[in-house]
């Protein structure tokens, strides 16, 4: 509860999910006494109605084992809430009791389409980081001409140091080699300018250590090489694995990127079917949509924290919200934190 979409259409996502899941899956839901109770009496003729067209042979395991269970909080935490004053005023908020039961060992991952601010600020204050990580960064990944991107931090730090930056590296860095399975690995910096001296103080600090941090780890575990500064226009060429960048221009980044593809899409939209050869523009613009629609993709790690925490986009979109409770189960099953922990 507390984002964009109400919970019902939230909910919608969970039965898909119970669909598409390979893995006995046991979701617990986080809501007031009120919509506990809507929800739970939809639950069941909701999966009732959905079990005779469930495909079996598609799933590794029956998907009646999963279940979902429902967890009644007295308060919620809004979008218009101030972070840090509703967390500590809000406590038994549904965003803070499901934190204290990641934290408890009583859930494997928590997902969240609330008050950004409020989540990651929750999640520093009851979670203890991993080990050597001096700040938590937001981590999501991109499409570009040529692969899929990593973009750290995208909002979870309005200002961050030199070192904190840099550590954003190695963290991108080891999500790609675990997730993406990439293993020669290119970094950039997101900049104004490609040449080495160019943005901050602090971004040409931190191209100096990456450099030389990159020079030093070519036979580490975690190796990576170093491209320097990327400027926006050369972001989506394909041509790096990992972009590293602070909250605040990286939450800019992100945010117009996905206000630029719905403006292209817009555009195409309103001019399909103008020309010839409707149909095949008809069917090249639901591949462009399925490819571009930010809401279509997975939600964001919180990474850097001693837990799985994903932001997902609070707008609405079910498929956004199948899609990061899908890529949970695989950060769970691969025991990714676990993994990161050896890696950084």
């Amino acid at each position: 509860m507390g984002g964009d979409a109400p919970p019902s259409l939230l909910f919608d996502a969970i039965l898909e999910a119970l669909e598409t899941s390979p893995t006995k899956v046991t979701f617990v839901l986080y809501a007031t006494q009120e919509w506990c109770q809507n929800l739970s009496n939809l639950h069941q003729p909701n999966l009732d109605q959905l079990k005779p067209h469930r495909p079996k042979q598609q799933y590794l395991r029956p998907v009646c084992e999963s279940t979902v269970e429902f967890h009644s909080c007295s308060e919620y935490i809004t979008m218009d809430d101030a972070p840090l004053a509703a967390v500590r005023a809000k406590k038994n908020s549904t965003l803070l009791t499901g934190l204290r039961h990641l934290k408890n060992g009583l859930l494997d991952v928590f997902i969240s389409t609330g008050n950004t601010g409020a989540l990651i600020a929750g999640a520093t204050l009851l979670l203890s980081k991993i080990p050597g990580i001096l700040r938590p960064a937001l981590l999501t990944v991109l499409p570009t001409k040529k692969k899929n991107m990593v973009v750290l931090d995208v909002g979870g730090n309005v200002s961050s140091t030199a070192a904190q930056m840099v550590q954003f590296a190695f963290m991108g860095v080891a999500y790609a080699s675990l997730l993406l399975g990439r293993s020669e690995i290119r970094v950039g910096l997101l900049n104004v300018g490609a040449e080495s001296k160019k943005g901050t103080r602090t971004y040409q600090e931190v191209h100096a250590q990456i450099d030389s941090q990159s020079n030093q780890r070519s036979q580490s575990k975690l190796p990576f090489n170093f491209v320097g500064n990327v400027e926006g226009r050369d972001v989506f060429e394909g041509h790096i694995d990992v972009l590293v960048t602070d909250g605040f221009a990286g939450n800019i980044f992100l945010k117009t990127v996905e206000g630029t593809a719905l403006f292209m899409l817009e555009l195409f939209e309103r001019h399909k079917g103008i020309h010839e050869h409707a149909c095949d523009q008809e069917e090249s613009l639901k591949a462009f949509k399925r490819r571009f629609t930010y809401k279509e993709y997975p939600g964001a790690l919180l990474f850097g924290v001693d837990g799985l925490v994903i932001k997902c986009h609070g707008e609405g979109s079910t498929r956004s919200l199948i899609n990061t409770i899908l890529n949970a189960i695989s950060l769970v099953e691969m025991q990714f934190l676990e993994k990161a922990k050896m890696l950084l």
